[in-house]
C-alpha cells in the first residue's frame, strides 16, 4: 500500500502494470509526522543492531551494537507514549 501524506485529498498513481490507482490522502499533523519517523528510525536501528551482533568480530563491536539497541527502544517506548497520547487527544489519525 502506498500512503502519500499531502494536502491535495487524492492522488492518481499510475504503476508499472499501467493501471492507475486513486488513493485518498491522508493528512497528518506535522507532529505526528515526528513521531512516525521516530518509529521508523527505532526499527532501523533495531535492525541494524541484530545485523551488526550478527556479524561482529569483537567485543568493542558488540559494545556499539548494545548500545544501539538500548537506545532504539528507548526511542521506541517514548515515542509510542508519545503516539497513545496523541491518539488518546484525537489528533492521531
Amino acid at each position: 500500500m502506498i500512503i502519500y501524506y499531502d494536502k491535495s485529498a487524492i492522488k492518481n498513481i499510475c504503476v508499472t502494470s499501467g493501471f492507475i490507482i486513486t488513493i485518498r490522502v491522508i493528512n497528518m499533523k506535522k507532529c505526528n509526522n515526528g513521531i512516525k519517523k521516530s518509529l521508523d528510525l527505532a526499527r532501523d536501528m533495531l535492525n541494524l543492531s541484530d545485523e551488526g551482533d550478527a556479524l561482529r568480530e569483537d567485543a568493542g563491536c558488540g559494545i556499539l551494537y548494545g548500545v544501539i539497541r538500548d537506545a532504539a527502544y528507548r526511542i521506541r517506548q517514548l515515542a509510542e507514549a508519545e503516539r497513545a497520547a496523541h491518539i488518546k487527544k484525537g489528533w492521531w489519525k
